[in-house]
């Protein structure tokens, strides 16, 4: 009995990491991801569909299996985050948080790409809300290499929106970290 008991207490302790996708919007020289993509993560593997479809697969087998731990839950991808596909798998997670998961936290590593466009930032911010209405932290971990660097050693594969960073970067950088401090990231 001590013994299911001490099982029952690590299992609401445990932390799921779910590896989504190499995809990318920069090219950061040191990305392991980058660099190791196609050996990880095949790219006949990486189809959105097929990842979407299999997220609902993993994760109807934990609502069904009743488990509806772990208190910790992380994304790891290449930046995805306010991208229709991100946002999809976003959309799946509140699904199933709504049909019983109960992760009290969820962690996404991201370089915060999403802030440079009105429009996906706030489309982020909003799923920070939805998930912090039921209960649940949606916190992103910012993935920045600095003023300096980032423009060198990060670039967006969008050039468009490599030439606005580069050009706004200390607007982007106040706006970056007003909503760190806001958020609490």
């Amino acid at each position: 009995e001590a013994y299911l008991k001490l099982t029952h207490e690590l299992e609401k302790r445990l932390i799921l990491e779910m590896y989504v996708t190499t995809d990318c919007n920069q090219t950061c020289s040191y990305c392991y991801l980058c660099k190791h993509g196609n050996e990880l993560y095949p790219p006949e593997f990486r189809k959105k569909d097929l990842i979407l479809k299999n997220f609902r697969i993993y994760m109807d087998y934990l609502i069904e299996n009743k488990m509806f731990y772990p208190e910790r839950f992380d994304f790891f991808s290449g930046e995805i985050w306010g991208t229709d596909f991100g946002n999809q798998l976003l959309d799946i997670t509140l699904e199933y948080i709504d049909k019983g998961f109960s992760p009290t936290q969820i962690i996404i590593p991201s370089n915060f790409s999403f802030i440079l466009k009105e429009d996906t930032f706030n489309k982020v911010d909003s799923y920070v809300q939805q998930y912090a209405e039921r209960g649940v932290t949606l916190a992103f971990s910012c993935s920045n290499d600095g003023l300096y660097n980032d423009v060198m050693t990060r670039p967006l594969n969008n050039e468009e929106e490599d030439k606005e960073l580069k050009k706004g970067t200390p607007a982007y950088y106040k706006k970056l970290f007003n909503y760190c401090k806001q958020r609490g990231f």
